[in-house]
């Protein structure tokens, strides 16, 4: 046994990889590759959409590809990351929806109640 260079808990000689930190502790053997986790490109999307709103089409398009991509990163087994970019275009997605109801409320209201909308 060994400690890990990084969070100092005891880990086996052979690993490669701390399974408490997830850090790094030594090279592989040789002829190994190291695949690194990628970024999951529809969570970039979820958050780029949910930013952007276009005219709240992009809030819809930013909660579909974040549900989506938060599922495909959870069983990606750690080869995909960005679960924090999704979880910032869902909630940018819904804070463009909430934005659209409340509007479409406000209109309806003031045509209802026959308010002059633009004076």
């Amino acid at each position: 046994m060994k400690n890990c260079p990084h969070c100092k808990q005891p880990i086996q000689e052979a690993a490669v990889k701390c399974r408490f930190c997830g850090g790094l502790v030594g090279l592989p053997p040789a002829g190994t590759a190291i695949r690194l986790p990628e970024t999951s490109g529809k969570a970039v999307a979820s958050l780029a959409l949910g930013a952007a709103w276009i005219w709240w089409i992009g809030s819809a398009l930013a909660l579909i590809f974040g549900y989506q991509s938060r599922g495909e990163i959870a069983r990606s087994n750690g080869e995909l990351t960005g679960r924090g970019l999704a979880t910032a275009g869902i909630v940018l997605g819904w804070v463009g929806i909430v934005t659209l109801v409340g509007t479409v409320a406000l209109v309806v209201i003031a045509v209802v109640t026959g308010a002059k909308l633009f004076s």
